[in-house]
């Protein structure tokens, strides 16, 4: 309790002023540390002006907390009340369950775990506080990220140990290729960039809804792309496709073509085909364009060629896009560092 308050002025007794500087020499928040030197030098006898002009803070701020200090039964009460969020308050098993807690939810506001630490600890901290407190968990604000709601997980994990082990020990006479059609669409997409604070970066844009069919064929050993521009994509399309591949790469007696699980593509033409082929197609499992190495090189192209460059017209646009693809052997080394060899799984849902 305090001891000696009277006449709206302080006075501490020896263990409330040892409590004091305890918990300021602990505490790493500036505004919590400058309310605890506050009622220290008004304890010492300093005139409020004099204990603001100190700290470099209005009077009325120390009349406040000077007010608040006033107005509490004890210390311990006036601390929880004041200090929240200061570093210690959670000791290490509360810590890691808040972080469990907040792994495996969906956090939208920090109100929320603010309300789970009272809940659950009968502990209160300031807004400020818990966007500190998760902050120190290493906690981040950021856009959460979509993924395919039927997508199995355990099925992605062994496709990528299948296709490590297959990439691994592939013999020389062999290739391994992603497949995919792309259909770029003629209009500016919207993307980040610096700009100065307050400052808006604009771009033109049309209403074109013409598009280019882009069907595909990417090697991530080498960087070799292959593809065709159908007017549409069917099985037809993709046996040429398969037809073009073959081609270039005579030396190779097996072509292993990893797919998605588009209709066309398990056409009964196209497995009358493979019968005579050196191509082996493989199935991605449902669900999986993240395992797909190939819709990486599509995001390089719209990071390139479409989403900061205004066309003026769909043929001029198309001639960019085409040319682009044609030129991908003068940028192997960018393209390989953007796309990569390592497949990656999905994050794990929660909520």
């Amino acid at each position: 309790m305090f001891q000696n308050i009277n006449m709206g002025q302080i006075k501490l007794t020896k263990n409330e002023r040892i409590h004091l500087i305890a918990t300021h020499k602990k505490n790493m928040r500036a505004k919590e540390a400058d309310k605890i030197k506050a009622i220290l030098l008004l304890d010492k006898g300093y005139p409020q002006n004099e204990v603001a002009e100190i700290l470099l803070i209005d009077e009325n701020t120390i009349t406040n907390w000077k007010q608040d200090f006033l107005n509490s039964n004890d210390i311990n009460k006036w601390l929880k009340d004041n200090y929240f969020g200061y570093q210690g308050k959670l000791n290490k098993e509360q810590l890691n369950q808040v972080e469990n807690f907040v792994e495996n939810s969906i956090i939208q506001a920090s109100e929320q775990v603010k309300q789970y630490i009272k809940d659950q600890f009968d502990l209160t901290y300031t807004v400020q506080g818990t966007v500190n407190l998760l902050h120190k968990l290493k906690f981040v604000y950021k856009n959460t990220k979509n993924i395919p709601s039927k997508y199995n997980a355990e099925n992605q994990e062994r496709f990528k140990d299948f296709y490590e082990l297959l990439e691994k020990d592939l013999p020389d006479n062999q290739a391994i290729l992603f497949t995919d059609a792309c259909h770029p669409q003629h209009n500016t997409e919207p993307t980040r960039v610096w700009v100065k604070k307050g400052e808006e970066k604009v771009i033109k844009s049309n209403t074109g809804r013409n598009r280019i069919n882009i069907n595909g064929m990417y090697d991530p050993l080498n960087q070799d792309f292959i593809y065709t521009t159908p007017d549409t994509v069917n099985a037809e399309k993709m046996i040429e496709l398969f037809k073009k591949t073959e081609e270039q790469y005579p030396d190779k007696d097996v072509i292993h073509v990893i797919a998605d699980n588009a209709r066309y593509i398990k056409n009964k033409d196209i497995n009358n085909y493979l019968n005579d082929s050196k191509i082996n197609l493989i199935f991605l499992p449902p669900y999986s364009p993240n395992l797909s190495l190939i819709e990486r090189l599509w995001r390089f192209l719209r990071k390139k060629i479409i989403r900061t460059i205004y066309y003026e017209s769909f043929s001029l646009f198309k001639t960019e896009v085409l040319s682009f693809l044609d030129s991908l052997n003068q940028c192997k080394t960018e393209l390989g560092k953007f796309v990569g060899t390592k497949l990656h799984l999905l994050p794990a849902y929660s909520g």
